[in-house]
């Protein structure tokens, strides 16, 4: 999963410390796009386990811990503030991390 096209990340830095290094066969930019992805081929998805668990309600996934100690990931929503008053956004700063299993709590930044 890369949203920006980036094909090296927290994956690769822990593989290089062992001497390893991986095969990328595809790259998408969202996780919810990587699920499908990898239900229906031999590819391996490195993603969170509250998503996998997400995922596993509808896809038949076969889950693995990773072989290599990996970084605690960030999860970061923000908006343009002409969209702050719009119905779809609003409580979603609150919404996200129920939705996204057991996440800490933050709150809007303005700039």
């Amino acid at each position: 999963m890369s949203p920006r096209g980036e094909l090296d990340g927290a994956v690769d830095v822990a593989l290089r410390k062992k001497g390893k290094k991986r095969h990328i066969a595809a790259s998408v930019c969202s996780f919810l796009s990587s699920g499908p992805l990898v239900a229906n081929s031999d590819l391996v998805l490195t993603a969170p386990s509250g998503l996998i668990s997400k995922f596993n309600k509808y896809l038949s996934l076969r889950t693995f811990a990773p072989p290599l100690a990996l970084p605690k990931i960030n999860i970061v929503q923000v908006w343009h503030e002409r969209y702050t008053g719009i119905h779809c956004y609003n409580g979603s700063g609150t919404q996200l991390p129920k939705l996204a299993g057991s996440c800490q709590p933050f709150t809007s930044i303005q700039t």
